[in-house]
């Protein structure tokens, strides 16, 4: 028993010390790549020093008006490539990375609305990236961030908001835990959902080095669109910059703001919650009836920022997929083109 239980113990110590091998090894590898990828941002765009930040960016398009789109939570421009291809079409379309993420940086932190949208705003002031008509394009984190950058850029004549978070996330979990007709496990889902929980774990396989690694394993390079995002999993400022944008996320707005935002028209596209309720509740074993009850109140509470427009309009998409700009992009073409009449 005590021989077996040796060579257990030397056994385990193997695995130990081979994991750790692994993971300095992989991690050293993966910030090397990183620092190479970051030192040569894409030729097709620009990066700019502002206050305490460089912003990277890339324009196309031409005319008198501009489109600006605000990424998601964690999404790099990269991403935004074929809608941007799209919609330059009809006027110029401006995406970027946000600081910390990808090829920009910033020293501005905490990671409040206020100080994404002065930043933005620099970016546009020192690049001469103005223009009659400005019309704003957000995702998910970013739907609620280009209302804040509408207080701040000149000339905002339209916001078009994709399937966005929580108006207010933290009334909403509230909203959620003392729900009656919600069943335990379909709270417990929600509520590590909307609160990030498992993302410590993601971060650490992240700047070890391991999600890349695994990335390339299933045959991943530099020609794939998820190229970039996986390899910025691998970058402790692209976590900071998430957490505290994360924990800053609000909508509160002075009388005077209200009055401001009300006079500017805004489209509101969500997902089909009924065939997400349909994927959540098969994939994680939840009660279909408890799902859809859940899906519904998380599209009411999206619809809350309809009332901060005096001119907006509800379109719901018949994709279930979160990136409605990926699979249903004429939705969002449409969208557009109709508030730039």
């Amino acid at each position: 028993m005590s021989v077996n239980h040796h060579y257990y113990s030397r056994f385990i110590g193997f695995i130990t010390i081979l994991s750790l091998v692994f993971s300095i090894t992989t991690g050293c590898s993966t910030q090397k790549t990183l620092r190479k990828w970051q030192s040569k941002p894409d030729i097709n765009g620009k990066v700019v020093a502002i206050n305490n930040a460089t912003l990277f960016y890339k324009i196309k398009g031409s005319g008198d008006k501009l489109v600006i789109i605000e990424t998601g939570f964690g999404t790099l421009y990269s991403k935004w490539i074929p809608l941007q291809d799209s919609l330059a079409k009809y006027a110029k379309v401006l995406i970027y990375d946000r600081g910390d993420y990808g090829y920009s940086t910033t020293n501005n932190y905490p990671r409040t609305p206020d100080q994404i949208s002065n930043e933005l705003n620099e970016l546009l002031i020192k690049e001469h990236l103005d223009a009659n008509q400005i019309y704003l394009l957000g995702h998910s984190f970013g739907a609620n961030q280009i209302i804040h950058d509408a207080l701040k850029i000149k000339n905002v004549k339209g916001l078009l908001l994709l399937d966005p978070a929580p108006y207010d996330l933290k009334s909403f979990v509230t909203e959620i835990k003392h729900n009656p007709d919600l069943d335990g496990k379909t709270k417990k889902f929600a509520i590590n959902t909307l609160s990030g929980k498992g993302g410590s774990s993601i971060q650490k396989a992240g700047t070890i080095g391991l999600i890349f690694w695994l990335y390339k394993m299933q045959g991943g390079n530099e020609k794939d669109s998820n190229y970039s995002v996986v390899l910025n999993t691998a970058s402790k400022n692209y976590y900071k910059a998430m957490n505290s944008e994360s924990e800053n996320e609000v909508i509160d707005f002075t009388d005077k703001q209200k009055e401001q935002i009300a006079n500017i028209p805004m489209v509101l596209i969500t997902a089909n919650w009924f065939e997400i309720a349909k994927t959540i509740s098969k994939s994680y074993k939840l009660k279909q009836n408890s799902s859809e009850l859940l899906m519904k109140l998380f599209n009411e509470e999206q619809k809350q920022y309809l009332n901060l427009s005096n001119q907006s309009i509800f379109k719901p998409a018949t994709t279930s997929e979160h990136d409605i700009y990926r699979f249903e992009p004429q939705i969002v073409i449409n969208s557009m083109l109709e508030l730039m009449k």
